[in-house]
């Protein structure tokens, strides 16, 4: 547990009878994850000084939270009550039997960085060290909606066989969508600067970018990314994209990956459907050949038959 989550962990199961820990672990890209934690038991844990970020959401039975020790606070979370604990803080939790827990972890330099990216106006991850959010995130109403219907279709896929998280791409980008989910929706001290109008973004601005976008489709990209090296938010980026290209910045980039894959089916030299496809971050590819069929007319193995017929 220790090796997944935090070094000053301690665990004490009350009762070993049922005892059966289980963990599903996902890596999100750099300084995200997400994790399912059952014990099967009532056990309490305790964690000196949590290192992260931490969104405790319980899909079954309760947790009994308490944050800095007994002059702290105590909060009884379950599926209708979720809780964000910051790094540096104290926390002794009592875990019921049935208590089945998500954890999504961020990383403190990662948060910092992703905000700086929605603020954007020159603002710099060292703008925002230590950002507290409120502990207590309740399940009710329009601004638990996103976050809601995020963590769902993300569960979803970490239960599925082929999932699309195989794809380092698809996963980082999952990890992206979570920290600025909670950036956006979770109250916290700087929320008022992401109340802001967004600033113009310029054309040439789209157009680099796209030539960005162009250079790094092989890797894992982020309208975060794009917001850093253009220096303006997120919101702007969005904003410049559907006003100029009338897409979003991941519609385009998904547009220039198809192209790529073409490119390569094209070329046809000896490259399977599947290893294309997986290089250029498709790894859904029941999806990625009805995609790729409404853009070209045709299935991605007629196209590398054509290439191949034709040489």
């Amino acid at each position: 547990m220790a090796s997944f989550f935090e070094p000053q962990f301690r665990l004490d199961v009350t009762s070993r009878a049922g005892f059966d820990f289980r963990l599903h672990y996902l890596p999100c890209g750099p300084g995200v994850s997400v994790s399912r934690v059952a014990f099967h038991a009532d056990v309490m844990v305790e964690i000196d000084r949590v290192n992260a970020y931490m969104v405790q959401m319980p899909l079954a039975g309760h947790n009994d939270l308490r944050l800095g020790g007994d002059r702290g606070t105590r909060h009884l979370l379950n599926r209708r009550l979720f809780s964000v604990i910051g790094p540096e803080r104290s926390l002794q939790q009592r875990r019921s039997p049935d208590c089945e827990m998500v954890l999504v972890r961020f990383s403190a330099p990662h948060v910092a960085s992703s905000l700086a990216a929605h603020v954007g106006d020159g603002a710099s991850a060292a703008d925002f060290h230590g950002v507290e959010f409120t502990t207590e995130m309740p399940m009710q109403g329009a601004s638990s909606a996103p976050w809601s219907r995020l963590i769902s279709y993300v569960l979803g896929e970490l239960d599925k066989a082929g999932s699309l998280f195989v794809s380092p791409l698809a996963a980082a980008q999952a990890g992206e969508l979570l920290m600025s989910s909670l950036l956006l929706n979770q109250p916290h001290n700087h929320s008022h600067l992401l109340r802001r109008a967004p600033e113009h973004c310029a054309p040439h601005h789209v157009r680099e970018a796209d030539d960005f976008l162009q250079s790094h489709a092989a890797g894992p990209v982020t309208v975060d990314d794009l917001a850093r090296h253009l220096g303006i938010s997120t919101r702007s980026v969005f904003g410049g994209f559907r006003r100029h290209l009338g897409v979003t910045p991941m519609r385009r980039l998904k547009d220039i990956r198809l192209a790529r894959v073409r490119e390569d089916l094209l070329s046809a030299k000896g490259d399977a459907v599947t290893t294309i496809a997986m290089r250029w971050g498709f790894s859904h590819l029941g999806k990625f050949s009805s995609d790729y069929r409404a853009r070209y007319g045709e299935l991605p193995s007629e196209t590398l038959k054509a290439a191949r017929n034709a040489r």
